[in-house]
């Protein structure tokens, strides 16, 4: 029966030595997931900020390319330098027109003195004025027109 208590004990030892390395064994299993699926997020996470990172570059090298060089902008400036009109040019253009405008003796003789006191005398004079703003009250006071 000794035999028999012994060998029962050893086998409870062995069976607890096995549930414990077992238990070791997955808490140890778990953890290394754990520290493998954090390191598979921040690669995750890394890749993210590098395709961004990428579309960031695209973008930018598309508007580079749409980018005038200076050899552009030099070459717009030659040609609208080569399409401007000269100083001189102008300066002629105002010395003719100067010279076909009318002074203040050639409209002094289109219109006559005459002339501008017919149309003085035609015009309205503050009194008519009056005199037709309370005739249209007058109109309007009595109930409109009619």
């Amino acid at each position: 029966m000794d035999i028999l208590k012994e060998a029962l004990g050893m086998y409870v030892n062995l069976v607890v030595l096995l549930g414990t390395g077992a238990g070791v064994t997955w808490w140890a299993t778990r953890r290394l997931e754990e520290r493998i699926q954090k390191e598979v997020q921040g690669m995750d996470r890394l890749q993210s900020i590098e395709m961004r990172m990428l579309n960031i570059e695209n973008r930018v090298s598309g508007i580079e390319e749409k980018m005038a060089t200076k050899e552009d902008l030099n070459k717009m400036v030659a040609d609208m330098t080569a399409t401007m009109v000269a100083k001189d040019d102008l300066n002629k253009m105002v010395a003719n027109m100067t010279a076909t405008m009318a002074t203040k003796e050639d409209l002094s003789k289109m219109v006559a003195k005459d002339d501008l006191n017919k149309m003085v005398a035609n015009m309205a004079t503050k009194d008519d004025l009056a005199k037709l703003l309370d005739a249209i009250n007058n109109r309007n006071g009595q109930g409109g027109p009619g």
